[in-house]
C-alpha cells in the first residue's frame, strides 16, 4: 500500500497565501458591487440577529473574568480590518499571538492578551467560507496552532463583531466561524450572537455592538444589552466596540452619523448609572484618536474615541481628518439635541506619510506589487486589460457606423453610457455646503458641489472615449501600411490581429494612466475619491493593534502598537500533525513600537 508522504515546507499550510485585495479588479468589482445590492436589498428581510436571538433565547454575559493571581493585570488585543493579504495580515497575527512583545520605552514587556477582540471586517473582499479560511482562519491558526492533547484552560478567548464586508453574506459565514464555540489555532471563540457583554476586573465591562449595514439597532439586540445592564452597578466602566467610527462619519458622509450610538449610551447604558470612557472601532485603515472637549451631556458621553482599522487591510488616508469634529448627540424627542466636540489627539500614519502616499499614477499599472507567494505582479493590470477591451469595442461600433463623426445609435449610447458611469462614480459622499451644517465646524472632504462632480466625472469619461477614438484613427492608418503581396484576406487577418493587440497593450497602458491621472488631480483638486487613491494602491504596510491593561489599581491602560513595514520573509515550521506554524527569519527582524504614549484611564 503507498505511503503518503508528509507535506513539508509551504506544504503544509493548509490555506493559500493570498495577496492584497485588487478593488479595480473587474472581477472583483462586479462581485463586491452584486453582494452590496442584494445585501442592502435583503438585509432588511433575512436579519440573522433576529434568528441568533431565537436559537439562544437567555442573554448570555461572558465572564467574570478574573486578574493574574500574581499581578493582579487583565490584558486585552483587539484588532479589526484583518484578512487581507497575507503579509500584512499574518505581520499582525504573529505579534498578536507572542507570549510578549518589547516594546521601546515599556519598562516590562506587554504579556499577550487574555482576549483576543476582532473589531469588524474580519474577512475581505466578501464574506465566503474560502475567504474566511484562506485570508483569516489559516493565518490566525498558523500564528498560535493548538497542540493536540495539550491543556487549553489557559488559551485565550476570542470574541468578534461583524463589519459590512461580513454582512455581505447575511452573517452565514461569521456565524459558523464565530458564533459555534470553535477555535482559530488556540484562540477560542466563546460568542453565540454576533454581538455580547463581556463582564471584566474591577468593575470594567466590554460590550461588542453590531449595526448591520447601516440599520437600526434591531429589538433582541436592544433587549439582550438592556437585561445585561441590570447587572452593571453604578461607576462600572464599559469598553464599547462599535464596527465602524460613527463620529468621522458626520463628517464624512452625513451629519446625523452618530445618532445610533448616541441613543445606545441614552437609552442602554446611561440608565444603568455607568460610564464608556472609550469607544473604538476600525473600518477606517488607520490610526486616530479624538478626546472629548465639550459637550459631555450624559454619564456614558465616551471621552475617547479610537480608530484602530490596522489590522491587514490597505493603508487609508490620516493627513485629511479635521483636527476638530463637532456633532449633535440626539437626546431623544423631549430633550434639546446637544452638540459634542473632539479634539484630533493623534494619527497614525503622520499625515506627511499619508501625503506622500496618495500619488495613484504610478501606482494603477506602472508599479510592481511584492507578493509573498508568487514575487511580485503588475498592480492593477487586470484593469488595464478591461479598459483595452472597451477600446475594441468601442473601434468595433465606430468602424461599422458611416463615419468617426456618425451619430450611428450604437455608438451614441455606448459613449453615454461610459460618461454617465464616471459621471456617477466621481460623486462624493457629501455636499461641501451641506445646509445642516454647524457654525465653525470642519468643512466636508469633497470641496466640490455633485452637480460640479458629475461634470468632473463626465469630463473624464468623454476622455476615455476621445482616447479610444484617437487609438483606432492612429492604429487605423498605421497598419494599412501592413501589405502581403497576393494575399488580401491575410492581410486583413494580419491587420485586425495587430490592431487588437495594439489596443490592448497601449490602449490598456494609456487608459490606466489616465485614470490615474484623473485620481490624482481630482483628488487634490477637489478632495474627491479618498478611498480609491489608497485602495487602488493596496498598500500594505502601517499595520497594528491596540494592547489594554486593566492594571490591579482599576486604571485601563491603552497602548496602541504599530509595524511600519509588513514583514514578508517568512518560513514555515512543521509541527506535529502536519501544521505549520510560520515564523520570521529573525523574531526581532518586525520591530514593534508605540503610536503614542500610552493612555491612562483611571477610576
Amino acid at each position: 500500500m503507498p505511503v503518503t508522504p508528509t507535506p513539508t515546507g509551504w506544504d503544509a499550510l493548509r490555506f493559500r497565501r493570498e495577496r492584497m485585495v485588487g478593488w479595480f479588479d473587474p472581477g472583483q468589482l462586479a462581485r463586491t458591487g452584486m453582494q452590496v445590492v442584494l445585501s442592502s436589498l435583503f438585509g432588511s428581510f433575512a436579519d440573522k440577529r433576529e434568528m441568533q436571538a431565537a436559537l439562544d433565547p437567555t442573554p448570555r454575559c461572558y465572564g467574570p473574568y478574573e486578574p493574574d493571581p500574581i499581578s493582579g493585570d487583565f490584558w486585552i488585543d483587539y484588532v479589526p480590518d484583518l484578512g487581507d493579504g497575507f503579509d500584512s495580515t499574518y505581520t499582525v497575527a504573529y505579534q498578536l499571538s507572542r507570549e510578549s512583545l518589547t516594546i521601546p520605552g515599556e519598562p516590562a514587556p506587554l504579556p499577550r492578551g487574555n482576549l483576543l477582540v476582532m473589531g469588524g471586517d474580519e474577512v475581505y473582499p466578501r464574506a465566503s467560507r474560502d475567504e474566511y479560511h484562506h485570508r483569516t482562519y489559516g493565518p490566525y491558526e498558523a500564528a498560535l496552532p493548538s497542540t493536540p492533547g495539550a491543556p487549553t484552560d489557559n488559551d485565550p478567548h476570542l470574541f468578534a463583531i461583524p463589519g459590512n464586508h461580513d454582512w455581505y453574506d447575511g452573517l452565514t459565514s461569521f456565524i459558523r466561524l464565530f458564533c459555534q464555540q470553535r477555535s482559530i489555532g488556540r484562540w477560542r471563540t466563546q460568542q453565540h450572537r454576533s454581538y455580547w457583554s463581556v463582564q471584566l476586573p474591577h468593575g470594567w465591562w466590554l460590550w461588542g455592538v453590531d449595526f448591520q449595514l447601516e440599520s437600526d439597532i434591531d429589538a433582541p439586540q436592544l433587549a439582550y444589552f438592556r437585561k445585561i445592564a441590570e447587572s452593571v452597578k453604578q461607576g462600572d466602566r464599559i469598553i464599547l466596540c462599535v464596527p465602524e467610527p460613527a463620529w468621522v462619519q458626520t463628517w464624512l458622509i452625513r451629519r446625523d452619523a452618530y445618532d445610533r450610538v448616541a441613543f445606545f449610551e441614552r437609552d442602554v447604558i446611561a440608565p444603568s448609572g455607568a460610564t464608556v470612557p472609550v469607544v473604538i472601532t476600525g473600518d477606517l485603515h488607520h490610526y486616530s484618536r479624538y478626546s472629548l472637549t465639550h459637550g459631555a451631556d450624559t454619564p456614558a458621553a465616551p471621552r475617547h474615541l479610537i480608530t484602530c482599522g490596522l489590522g491587514g487591510a490597505y493603508t487609508y488616508a490620516t493627513h485629511s481628518l479635521p483636527g476638530t469634529l463637532e456633532f449633535c448627540a440626539d437626546q431623544g424627542h423631549s430633550a434639546p439635541v446637544s452638540r459634542r466636540r473632539y479634539e484630533r489627539e493623534c494619527i497614525y500614519p503622520s499625515a506627511e506619510v499619508s501625503r506622500e502616499e496618495s500619488e495613484p499614477v504610478r501606482s494603477f499599472i506602472f508599479r510592481r506589487k511584492p507578493n509573498s507567494e508568487d514575487g511580485s505582479y503588475w498592480q492593477n493590470a487586470s484593469f488595464a486589460r478591461m479598459l483595452g477591451v472597451l477600446y475594441l469595442m468601442f473601434a468595433w461600433l465606430l468602424q461599422s457606423s458611416r463615419s468617426v463623426f456618425s451619430f450611428d445609435p450604437a455608438v451614441v449610447i455606448f459613449s453615454v453610457a461610459i460618461i454617465v458611469a464616471m459621471g456617477a462614480f466621481a460623486l462624493p459622499l457629501r455636499e461641501p455646503d451641506a445646509e445642516d451644517a454647524a457654525p465653525g465646524a470642519p468643512p466636508a472632504p469633497c470641496r466640490i458641489s455633485r452637480k460640479w462632480a458629475w461634470v468632473v466625472g463626465g469630463l473624464h469619461g468623454a476622455s476615455h472615449v476621445a482616447l479610444a477614438v484617437g487609438l483606432m484613427l492612429g492604429f487605423t492608418r498605421l497598419n494599412a501600411l501592413i501589405m502581403i503581396e497576393g494575399h488580401p484576406a491575410l492581410t486583413v487577418i494580419v491587420r485586425l490581429a495587430a490592431y487588437a493587440v495594439e489596443t490592448m497593450l497601449v490602449g490598456g497602458a494609456l487608459g490606466g494612466l489616465l485614470m490615474g491621472l484623473y485620481l490624482y488631480a481630482s483628488y487634490r483638486l477637489w478632495g474627491l475619491h479618498e478611498n480609491e487613491v489608497f485602495s487602488v494602491q493596496a498598500i500594505r504596510d502601517y499595520k497594528g493593534f491596540l494592547r489594554m491593561r486593566i492594571g490591579s489599581d482599576g486604571a485601563l491602560t491603552i497602548h496602541p502598537l504599530c509595524m511600519d513595514k509588513a514583514y514578508h520573509g517568512w518560513q514555515p515550521v512543521v509541527r506535529a500533525g502536519d501544521l505549520a506554524r510560520v515564523t520570521p527569519d529573525d523574531r526581532d527582524v518586525i520591530p514593534v513600537r508605540l503610536i503614542e504614549e500610552p493612555l491612562v484611564i483611571g477610576r
